[in-house]
């Protein structure tokens, strides 16, 4: 709906009804505001048809992206099977798989046996004690169209070293995989796999990557990082920051620049050190710091404006966090939260939430916000958590500043 622009800095509403959240506020940024307010569809499961083995899989951290014929790719953090007792059957990590156009929640999954198979295989090795246990998880992706008719997708990896309990993470770097998407050979119900250009982008420390979006032109890449990892994530950690890169010289960590501040359309705002980078801010000036979860920054082309949609602190949770601004640089506004339903359930004495917050522009449509996120228990016996995706009431309203 419009806002009234005399409301403009006012707090709207936020009301709960049973699992059903009203989702309403905005917030002012130059001559832009963005709102919801309404209630949370019902959420749908990403997952293959019913029958598959992977049905009622457990998969996490749903990164998609949207291909040239309307189709799309879904990559995934972790994969897990537990039996009727909720012993783990399988865990595989870095899977990916393909969408129909017009069906974007359901999934044409290949498997190796009854699990899925991983996009890219083994990268590294974990030496450091206590965190033995290897992991890529995919972090984010674009698909670059190619004049053959044909899309490249491109897809930032995050290489880390698993402790034994939740939130211990050692990272390992960023590594860029790559595969072709042919429209007329669409993978139905076959393995995708990712071919690793670059198995050591950046440094250790350094997740750029962990978004990624083509710029206006199709061909210029803007990656994201937002702070180093910490265990636990805390609220000081950051900031956001951005840097791009021509397509053709994705895979040269050393053909990447970072914007310094001031103009982004000035070619000399962008620098070649990564320690000069400039924070993104919000429109109230302050740095912009989501948390260690997974965020994503994407154009919603029914809207026609970049969003940013994350998971904020602590990370488990019952809400995301939306920004938008007219440019992948920014400035962004400040945050809208949207509540999500069936991120509050408790069992057995034990609270469940939802994490992995990203957005889903793909189902977007005109007043609505297509947003996804992983909810830690859809079902029990054995308790099970999905990745799942709802429309929130949205609108962005270019008006003049009061």
């Amino acid at each position: 709906r419009d806002l009234d622009s005399s409301l403009v800095g006012s707090e709207m509403c936020i009301r709960d009804s049973g699992d059903r959240a009203f989702v309403c506020g905005y917030v002012f940024v130059g001559d832009l505001s963005v709102g919801t307010g309404g209630a949370a569809s019902d959420p749908t499961v990403v997952a293959p048809p019913p029958g598959h083995p992977l049905r009622l899989a457990e998969r996490d951290a749903g990164v998609s992206v949207t291909l040239r014929d309307g189709s799309m790719v879904w990559l995934f953090g972790d994969t897990v099977e537990r039996d009727a007792a909720g012993n783990t059957e399988y865990f595989v990590n870095n899977t990916a798989a393909w969408a129909a156009p017009g069906a974007p929640t359901v999934t044409r999954d290949g498997i190796d046996g009854s699990q899925p198979y991983q996009f890219v295989d083994a990268l590294h090795s974990c030496p450091t004690p206590g965190f033995d246990k290897p992991a890529i998880w995919p972090e984010s992706a674009v698909a670059v169209p190619q004049d053959d008719g044909t899309d490249r997708v491109v897809v930032y990896l995050s290489k880390v070293c698993l402790g034994s309990g939740w939130l211990e993470i050692e990272p390992r770097g960023m590594a860029l995989a790559e595969f072709t998407y042919d429209p007329a050979n669409p993978p139905v119900d076959a393995r995708i796999s990712g071919s690793v250009t670059a198995p050591d982008l950046f440094g250790a420390t350094d997740p750029w990557g962990r978004a990624a979006v083509l710029g206006a032109d199709d061909t210029t890449i803007h990656v994201y990082q937002c702070g180093r990892f910490t265990n636990p994530p805390t609220d000081d950690w950051g900031p956001c920051e951005v840097g791009r890169v021509d397509f053709d010289d994705r895979t040269d960590p050393a053909a990447y620049r970072f914007w310094s501040g001031g103009d982004p359309a000035d070619a000399g705002n962008w620098s070649a050190d990564p320690g000069t980078a400039a924070p993104i801010v919000s429109a109230s000036g302050a740095d912009i710091t989501p948390p260690v979860a997974a965020f994503t920054l994407t154009f919603d082309e029914t809207h026609g404006y970049w969003l940013m949609v994350y998971t904020p602190l602590p990370g488990f949770t019952d809400r995301v966090e939306v920004r938008v601004a007219d440019s992948p640089v920014g400035p962004f506004t400040d945050p809208v939260t949207v509540h999500l339903p069936g991120c509050n359930d408790t069992t057995g004495g034990t609270s469940y939430r939802c994490y992995a917050g990203t957005a889903q522009p793909q189902l977007s449509q005109t007043g609505l916000l297509g947003v996804g996120y992983f909810d830690q228990a859809i079902s029990t016996g054995p308790l099970r958590g999905q990745y799942v995706v709802v429309t929130v009431p949205f609108n962005v309203v270019a008006t003049p500043a009061p």
